[in-house]
């Protein structure tokens, strides 16, 4: 399986819901590779895609025509209640109608939506988006929690 996480954002995000999971598979065996474009040359290398919160009409676009072609299987990764933010917020104001409505529609699109909750996994079966929906906990990575830490210099920074 060679697996393409598209996300064209960086942070938290980026590394528990793509860059984390992909570096597991690949200690499976698997090619694994992530970045912020999805081209021609990515596409033909790669038989599933990875996306994270897929919104934009322009890659939504390439998404529903990958779905058409038939020819990948088709991840979409979600970890926020886009359809319920508090009033006034900085994500009530930025998850429009126009963005939750192509998110809805890249959901109904792939063959396997992954969320790091049972409630969102829920929330996404009940609205009809997708009946494939996996629970993927984020998490920290084992060797992140050894204690002790094997040298007094050795530190982590996080958040």
């Amino acid at each position: 399986m060679n697996v393409y996480g598209f996300s064209p954002v960086k942070g938290g995000c980026h590394w528990y819901r793509i860059r984390e999971p992909l570096r597991g598979l690949a200690g499976l065996g698997h090619a694994t590779e992530f970045g912020e474009f999805l081209t021609e040359d990515i596409v033909r290398r790669n038989d599933t895609i990875l996306v994270h919160m897929l919104h934009d009409p322009r890659a939504s676009e390439a998404w529903r025509m990958l779905a058409d072609a038939g020819q990948h299987r088709l991840v979409y990764d979600i970890d926020d209640n886009i359809w319920s933010w508090e009033s006034g917020t900085k994500h009530w104001e930025y998850w429009t109608d126009e963005r939750q409505e192509l998110a809805a529609a890249n959901m109904k699109l792939a063959h396997l939506v992954t969320t790091p909750s049972t409630k969102l996994a829920e929330l996404v079966t009940r609205l009809g988006l997708n009946d494939n929906v996996v629970v993927l906990p984020n998490c920290v990575p084992a060797w992140l929690l050894r204690v002790p830490r094997t040298s007094p210099t050795e530190f982590t920074i996080g958040y």
